[in-house]
């Protein structure tokens, strides 16, 4: 029987002074399927309430592993698999002594409910452990060699993660856009496979949208949907069915098509990510699109960076983690890939390259990070108030805003 293997965010994560449960929507849809269909997934609905995400992951992949016929990978940010795949390995012999005996040790760190029903799950597959012990480097492919499908986010900064995420996925494995959606809403549904872009669920909310240029300027003059044209960026505020009204998303979107009369749109990047130290207003948009440059020109696997905004030192500063840390022969690069990216940036800003030139911005600078720095960043943003399971990390921002110091990281 195909298996489906996704990762969801906990359906009751606490309660408010009210006593009402606060929580991921996809949990509670999880929790509400039928019987029959939840059967089919790896995951059994308690392990998404590990409150250690380290022990969950470990969990969900000692549980996928005895799963060889995995067809389907599903969570809402692509940074979960490269985190899935990164434990994988460095648990490696935990994980396939346990595949071998059916025997867990960490299961005494879950609540005894979890563990019980973990524990049920857990049964011994020596044959199986043995065909893994052979492969040198574990990835999705080798692993669970069937995957057809992932659905994921694929836009903003997603796409980073993502394009490190499909090479050890199966060759021919299709990604499908999970949407653009929030807890607030589903903004999206998705339409066609590979693309960001999608379809308003017209039923279901109320939608109206601000040109970028306007609002950036003070202007909130609102449009709806049958007044957008392509190719423009609008910042989205909703009115839902369930009582939100007139709620400024701080999203930006991207008209990308039409599907009849209906225009399909992307999520571009959430409004805070926007910088200016001197009136270049930079956006994380070209923040990406210049490190995604700069790194295929070099042939760098960049799985997290941060591009930092130092409005007291007049300039930016990008700190890179590559996959497998840096090495010596790349610590000459720097200088290379900063002029690069502060070109490329120049040739998406006007205003950047106009400030630049002109000497009110410094040269950007690049500074290696050790490997943890993303984790610990992440952990950072989720205990900061973040939901681990929808952590969008937003790669342009003001020193000022960071979640964590990098200069523990930095190496070189």
């Amino acid at each position: 029987m195909a298996r489906r293997l996704a990762s969801w965010g906990a359906a009751i994560e606490g309660h408010l002074d009210s006593g009402h449960p606060v929580g991921s929507v996809s949990g509670h849809l999880y929790e509400s399927l039928p019987s029959a269909v939840r059967s089919r997934f790896v995951v059994p609905p308690g392990v998404c309430g590990i409150a250690d995400y380290d022990l969950k992951y470990l969990v969900i992949l000692r549980l996928a592993l005895a799963q060889p016929d995995v067809t389907y990978l599903g969570t809402p940010n692509p940074s979960t698999f490269l985190r899935l795949l990164t434990i994988l390995n460095e648990q490696r012999d935990l994980l396939l002594h346990s595949l071998k005996t059916g025997r867990l040790e960490a299961l005494g760190a879950l609540t005894p409910s979890q563990r019980q029903h973990v524990s049920r799950l857990l049964g011994p597959a020596p044959l199986r452990a043995a065909a893994l012990q052979a492969i040198p480097q574990l990835t999705f492919a080798n692993v669970w060699p069937r995957i057809r499908l992932v659905t994921t986010w694929t836009g903003g900064s997603c796409g980073i993660a993502l394009a490190n995420v499909r090479a050890t996925l199966p060759s021919d494995t299709m990604v499908m856009e999970l949407g653009y959606q929030s807890s607030e809403c589903r903004g999206t549904i998705a339409v066609e496979a590979e693309t960001p872009a999608g379809l308003p669920p017209l039923h279901h909310h109320f939608f109206e949208f601000v040109e970028q240029a306007a609002w950036d300027g003070g202007r909130r003059h609102c449009l709806t949907l049958d007044q957008l044209e392509v190719g423009r960026c609008y910042y989205v505020v909703v009115t839902t069915i369930a009582g939100l009204y007139r709620y400024f998303m701080n999203d930006l979107v991207e008209v990308t098509g039409f599907l009849h009369r209906t225009p399909l749109i992307r999520f571009v990047q959430k409004g805070r990510g926007v910088t200016s130290v001197t009136g270049e207003k930079l956006y994380e948009a070209q923040a990406i699109g210049a490190v995604q440059a700069a790194a295929a020109s070099h042939g760098l696997t960049i799985p997290f960076f941060l591009l930092v905004a130092d409005e007291e030192d007049f300039g930016y500063h990008l700190y890179l983690e590559l996959d497998g840390g840096p090495k010596p022969a790349e610590t000459p690069r720097r200088q290379s890939i900063a002029d690069h990216v502060d070109r490329r940036l120049g040739e998406l800003n006007a205003e950047y390259h106009s400030k630049r030139t002109s000497g009110r911005l410094k040269p950007l600078t690049v500074a290696w990070l050790r490997r943890g720095a993303a984790d610990a960043y992440r952990a950072a943003a989720v205990r900061a108030g973040q939901r681990e399971g929808q952590f969008k990390p937003v790669v342009l921002q003001y020193r000022k805003d960071l979640f964590v110091s990098f200069d523990d990281y930095v190496v070189g």
